[in-house]
């Protein structure tokens, strides 16, 4: 059983999650399924959060502008569409260097006290995990070697590299965007801004 004050106190939350993530639906019909799911997606977030209090799990979770969506949804907005050409094995040979001149690491390491930490991006509906992979791998050794920030372009990969085997929002593939990166180069993010979409 529900209280009339939970009640309240969760029709106040959802109205707060509305305006915050600007949603608004199309009809009451709608409006039922995504606070259904939102409902859903709450327990669930309590229920983890509860594991995490307990030591059970090891990090927290909380709403998000997916939060009115299910699984199934999200899934189907979110993975890969075509089958990409990518090689199963990638072959290291013996004269590959395997790390044993490289000087120890240190046994801890906060690049926030450094101010080198990003933003978290968000991609939308385009399915360019790969190509956020490799952008953000490739914006951390930067600011590791040159101890600045700098923001490169995810769009450049999701646009020029149909070529190199990738489908774009559709999904594509980290070795041949390291190929891409090494031949061409990238722009930055202020020259190249980042629409979510193949162009």
């Amino acid at each position: 059983c529900v209280s009339a004050l939970e009640t309240t106190t969760l029709d106040s939350l959802w109205k707060i999650w509305k305006r915050l993530h600007d949603k608004h639906y199309t009809n009451r019909h709608e409006e039922v399924i995504r606070r259904r799911n939102w409902n859903k997606n709450l327990v669930k977030i309590h229920l983890h959060n509860l594991r995490y209090d307990l030591g059970v799990e090891t990090y927290e979770i909380g709403l998000s502008r997916f939060s009115d969506v299910d699984w199934n949804e999200f899934r189907s907005w979110y993975s890969v569409g075509d089958k990409l050409d990518i090689p199963e094995t990638v072959y290291i040979t013996d004269d590959d260097d395997n790390g044993n001149n490289a000087p120890s690491p240190p046994e801890s390491c906060d690049w926030r006290l450094a101010g080198l930490v990003y933003e978290p991006r968000d991609q939308g509906s385009c399915n360019a995990s790969y190509a956020f992979a490799v952008m953000h791998a490739t914006e951390i050794q930067y600011a590791i070697h040159k101890l600045k920030l700098l923001y490169l372009s995810v769009q450049q990969f999701i646009d020029c590299t149909h070529n190199y085997g990738n489908n774009g929002c559709h999904g594509g593939d980290t070795l041949s965007l390291s190929k891409y990166l090494q031949t061409i180069g990238l722009e930055t993010e202020e020259m190249y801004p980042y629409t979510g979409v193949d162009q």
